[in-house]
């Protein structure tokens, strides 16, 4: 088993290595001084070899460590604010029932990803030597990490040592507890009853959580912790003989590594383009797809409406979710201003300069560019008048409505949700403030819309294969999430009255739209094209 741990590595290691090749072949001016020769030798492996050392000694512990601080932060700090617990109690609450979800949501075992794709189906290496032994690696990971950070915690505030060794052990223990019970699923051909019995109990550990902590205001004893804890643990160490001894892990990793399920980029995308196929097939031929609109705005409208299902899906799950979360906040506002005497109109103040970061994620402009390159610019693009100025300048306004009548409904959603809690402050001296929250999130959709547009057509990312290839594409989107970020991160810093911040995004969103016009006639017939 070891050995085949070893050769495991370095499958992983030579995998790794050549993405982050591959990754500098697609930066703009660096990339093509890389030939393909570097991936068999040279400075540039010998750099990238370097990056993946690096990224494994970081990435270790890092995130173990990075949850625990946030998760004893956040802990601490909403406890205090409340005054419902002290903050080691309120921690303690909070992991232990995260500890509980953990068991049946991140079992480690079956997990699909690309180098056990290749390990196993390519390079045929023993199913049940790797999966064990990449599992107990992962575990070993986890408890060298949870075991420095609780021995920091215990020093920091007053957790008992004997408590802090049962939460690791459970966390642990209790991920071959969740590998075991996810097997008999699929043995039994059933994932699908696994699915809805994991998300019923996700829902059912969390409200207990919150019920006990924020609504009993009970601290999570000590006894409780070592009966479950320990009944976790025993039933753990048998569910890791049991995986020990099963004999068809070749046919158990043939169900889970398959190109569905694992992230081979081709194939997927493959995947992708024939299920999108699959739904034009179903919807042009249907009666809807007509329209009375000339020019440019009739071959979108019509585009639209052949492809309303692909195109609407993400915008109605947010809008359903949203609505969940509108009637959640309704109910935690009348609580909190009944038991705790909370000021709804403060935290929306505050709120208001995280919204830049919620409508980014909010915003279906990336998936609805993918979609529009899947099911037409796909082919379009290979007819030279498709790439004139006039004609890209025309198609860009008439999506660009689109993609902004499909973002502005989750972002009016948003804003009646904070409309709900600027009622509840009953505070109506502040008229103006409630006027600034209420056009800000439309306001921040429409910039994204047009941001996320533009960046598509400037900087278009795919291949003729449908693969995503370049990175200044990504790069362009992770430079307006640190900008988003940046924002949240220092909101309480943030010297601006609302309807300042507002006014200012009103303003910044229209002369972005003009510019948006502008770049998209000058540069768009060059750089909107199929790369090979």
């Amino acid at each position: 088993m070891f050995e085949t741990f070893r050769n495991a590595s370095r499958v992983r290691r030579a995998y790794s290595t050549n993405s982050i090749i591959y990754w500098i072949k697609t930066l703009p001016i660096i990339g093509k001084m890389v030939s393909n020769s570097t991936y068999s030798g040279g400075v540039i492996r010998t750099v990238a070899n370097v990056l993946y050392i690096l990224k494994a000694i970081i990435g270790f512990c890092l995130g173990d460590f990075i949850y625990l601080l946030i998760l004893l932060g956040v802990s601490m700090g909403v406890s205090e604010s409340m005054g419902i617990m002290t903050g080691t109690e309120a921690f303690k609450n909070v992991y232990f029932f995260l500890a509980l979800i953990g068991v049946l949501l991140n079992s480690y075992l079956f997990d699909p990803s690309e180098d056990k794709y290749y390990a196993i189906n390519m390079l045929r290496m023993n199913p049940r030597e790797y999966v064990l032994s990449d599992m107990i690696y992962r575990v070993i990971r986890k408890f060298v990490g949870y075991s420095i950070m609780f021995v920091i915690i215990c020093l920091l505030t007053k957790l008992s040592v004997s408590v802090a060794v049962m939460l690791v052990t459970m966390t642990l223990l209790g991920k071959f507890l969740g590998a075991f019970v996810k097997l008999q699923f699929v043995k039994k051909n059933n994932v699908g009853k696994m699915s809805n019995i994991l998300v019923w109990y996700v829902m059912g550990m969390f409200i207990l959580g919150c019920v006990v902590t924020f609504v009993l205001k009970l601290a999570v004893s000590p006894v409780v912790i070592y009966i479950v804890g320990g009944a976790i643990c025993l039933t753990g160490i048998f569910c890791f003989f049991k995986l020990w001894n099963y004999e068809d892990y070749p046919q158990t990793c043939k169900y889970f590594l398959t190109l569905e399920t694992v992230s081979v980029k081709n194939n997927k995308e493959n995947v992708e383009k024939k299920n999108a196929d699959n739904s034009i097939k179903v919807e042009v031929n249907s009666e809807e797809a007509t329209s009375n609109k000339e020019g440019y705005a009739y071959y979108n409208d019509l585009f639209v409406k052949r492809h309303s299902k692909l195109l609407k899906k993400r915008t109605t799950i947010m809008c359903f979710v949203l609505l969940a979360m509108l009637v959640v906040e309704v109910v935690s506002l009348f609580i909190g201003k009944m038991f705790f005497n909370m000021k709804p109109l403060d935290m929306v103040s505050t709120l208001l300069f995280s919204m830049p970061l919620i409508i980014y994620y909010a915003n279906n402009g990336e998936q609805l560019a993918s979609v529009m390159f899947m099911n037409c610019d796909n082919a379009m693009l290979t007819y030279n008048f498709y790439r004139r100025a006039d004609v890209l300048l025309g198609v860009f306004r008439s999506r660009l409505k689109t993609v902004i009548s499909y973002n502005i409904i989750p972002a009016f959603l948003i804003s009646c949700c904070l409309a709900v809690v600027c009622a509840f402050s009953s505070d109506y001296a502040n008229a103006l403030t409630y006027v600034a929250i209420f056009i800000l999130c439309p306001v921040l959709s429409v910039f994204f819309s047009v941001h996320r547009l533009v960046v598509y057509y400037l900087l278009q990312p795919y291949t003729d294969g449908l693969e995503k290839k370049r990175s200044s594409y990504s790069l362009a989107n992770y430079a307006t999430y640190f900008v988003t970020y940046t924002i949240f991160m220092a909101r309480d810093d943030i010297n601006l009255a609302p309807i300042a911040f507002s006014g200012v995004s009103v303003i910044f969103t229209v002369i972005y739209v003009l510019v948006a016009l502008l770049l998209v006639y000058k540069f768009a017939p060059k750089r909107f094209v199929i790369h090979k």
